[in-house]
């Protein structure tokens, strides 16, 4: 039997859960159900051993992460709200920007329910119209940004969005293509 080729970068918050060993765990078991090898986010662990903290920390961080996402043949990112009810990770969203400027293909994980817009209104309210009759939330006063889609518009068009795991997969499965990255 052949060895899973094709690497996933699996991007998103799960570092920070109270659980992320749980978490992980599960990905990786439905990834290698794909025949996918799943790459988790680097630790700050440098190559001698040593716990890194601080600016050492983070520069380490970013280059190792962004280094696995350019060996990997596509991403998986957790897309639903961090730190607050609407947006994503913001270190996600880069990722995700990382890996489509690569050419890799994403698929985002976003919750199940309304898309962007309602959302947006829900948490946030609708205030006045703007001078051109255009809805705006009534918490920032900001143009709600309405196209349908499952989170802004930058990020619905770059990813495949689903709130399935597994059905992510299986659509990376079939697009990530097992090269010499």
């Amino acid at each position: 039997m052949n060895q899973p080729t094709k690497r996933i970068y699996l991007a998103g918050p799960t570092v920070f859960f109270r659980h992320a060993e749980q978490a992980f765990a599960t990905l990786e078991a439905l990834c290698r159900a794909h025949g996918l090898v799943p790459v988790r986010p680097a630790t700050p662990v440098n190559a001698q051993g040593e716990v890194l903290t601080g600016a050492a920390a983070s520069r380490h961080l970013f280059a190792d992460n962004t280094r696995r996402i350019r060996e990997a043949h596509g991403v998986l990112a957790d897309l639903r709200p961090f730190r607050g009810e609407l947006e994503p990770d913001s270190g996600t969203v880069f990722e995700v920007g990382y890996a489509r400027a690569l050419g890799k293909p994403v698929a985002g994980l976003v919750p199940p329910g309304a898309d962007w817009g309602q959302r947006v209104r829900q948490v946030c309210g609708v205030g006045q119209p703007n001078a051109q009759g255009l809805a705006m939330d009534a918490r920032h006063d900001m143009l709600i940004e309405d196209f349908g889609g499952a989170l802004n518009l930058m990020l619905a068009e770059s990813c495949h969005l689903t709130d399935n795991a597994d059905a992510a997969l299986r659509w990376l499965a079939q697009r990530a293509v097992a090269r010499r990255v």
